[in-house]
């Protein structure tokens, strides 16, 4: 005879537990829901913006300006055998006035170093590096083509984790941009030209800029360039794709409406070399 109460306790207690946690769930989905209704809202407004300056942003006028600021762009590799020499080639081959690519090694167990001596005829080269910002691994050498030391520096160092190799790169840059790229990353020939805009349009209040970031499964790539934009066949990558999309593109530009973006991809971003070393790396 004692069931129907044991039910009855029961509800009073799950009652007791739900009740006040009704409120709080029903605003946290009712926040997670409208935020990105927001930002999608903002970001359309950001396209569209975009858009309508597209036509007189004057890439073509940067590329040939002898103003615009140099950019140092950063590669740190690890076991990257299989893309690294397209990669830094696609990089070397970017449209902009004044820019030089560091790859930092650091420590690769494959042929990532063999095949860029290979491929772009790498002497080691005798040089001190400064000591703008403190690095854990220990510097083995520096590479730089025979033919002198153009746009391309290699050095090899201790693994010691990707951020002290990027770390590595920033001491070595010579220009006031420093971009960090992902060894795997295949660029846009225009990237560099579209990332730096901020920094020409704001030069004293822009201190970073990223790029967007997609999946190129099922593309053709010639010579490290997109030769071909497909879908991928999977269904799985084409959720990536939608994913990728909303975490790389729709989020950070509704927030860039906003001037407030929280996050610069690692994949791809620039800053300013003077804030990078005043905050440490």
């Amino acid at each position: 005879m004692t069931w129907p109460r044991v039910v009855e306790v029961s509800g009073q207690v799950m009652s007791a537990i739900m009740d006040p946690l009704a409120t709080p769930v029903l605003v946290y989905f009712w926040v997670a829901n409208t935020v990105p209704l927001a930002l999608t809202g903002l970001a359309i407004w950001e396209f569209l913006h975009h858009h309508r300056r597209k036509g007189y942003a004057g890439s073509e006028e940067m590329v040939s300006s002898q103003l615009a600021q140099g950019i140092s762009v950063v590669v740190p590799a690890f076991n990257e055998e299989e893309v690294i020499v397209r990669s830094v080639q696609a990089l070397l081959g970017l449209r902009y006035p004044r820019h030089e690519v560091i790859v930092v090694d650091h420590g690769s167990t494959d042929g990532t170093f063999e095949r860029l001596r290979r491929s772009f005829d790498l002497v080691c080269m005798a040089t001190e590096i400064p000591a703008d910002l403190p690095t854990r691994g220990r510097i083995i050498d520096v590479h730089v083509p025979r033919e002198g030391h153009g746009p391309l520096v290699v050095v090899r160092t201790e693994d010691r984790g990707r951020s002290d190799a990027i770390n590595v790169g920033v001491n070595m840059a010579a220009e006031p941009l420093v971009s960090i790229v992902d060894a795997d990353l295949f660029v846009d020939s225009n990237a560099l030209i579209d990332v730096s805009r901020p920094f020409a349009d704001d030069p004293t209040r822009v201190v970073a800029t990223g790029g967007m970031i997609r999946v190129g499964n099922g593309c053709r790539y010639v010579d490290g360039r997109l030769g071909e934009a497909r879908p991928a066949r999977e269904w799985i990558l084409r959720i990536q794709i939608v994913e990728y999309l909303r975490a790389f593109l729709v989020g950070p530009s509704g927030w860039s409406r906003l001037r407030a973006v929280m996050l610069i991809s690692g994949a791809i971003a620039m800053y300013r070399r003077d804030i990078l070393v005043e905050v440490g790396g």
